[in-house]
């Protein structure tokens, strides 16, 4: 699915590497795709790819990687594969850990995950 878009942006990336970043977001697009339509295997293989541009990536952002490992453990999740699940979600917790500081992320996950207030009903 997505290897079209490999195939166009790859060669272009050697010499305009800021193209890599739209690479991922291709990638990581299919992947979005594929697990939507309940094809997992599809949905990995993207993810993983997607992984492996990010990393490759000067300037990595550990955002857009933690995004992609959650959607990786989210995508293992919905598979039945819960150890495989479980090691992309902590990987991308480590990772946001590392960048940003345990602090907040913990004031981020508690904003995003708490229940809405009274007076925004």
């Amino acid at each position: 699915m997505y290897e079209r878009a490999i195939a166009v942006y790859e060669p272009l990336t050697k010499y305009q590497p800021v193209l890599k970043g739209d690479l991922v977001k291709a990638i990581f697009a299919s992947g979005q795709l594929a697990h939507a339509q309940g094809n997992y295997g599809e949905a990995s293989k993207a993810y993983r790819h997607a992984l492996l541009y990010l990393d490759n990536h000067p300037g990595r952002d550990a955002l857009a990687a933690s995004r992609i490992l959650w959607s990786l453990g989210d995508t293992y999740s919905a598979w039945q594969k819960p150890r495989r699940a479980q090691y992309s979600y902590k990987k991308a917790k480590r990772l946001l850990i590392q960048e940003y500081g345990a602090d907040k992320i913990a004031a981020i996950w508690v904003t995003e995950t708490a229940p809405p207030s009274p007076s925004a009903r």
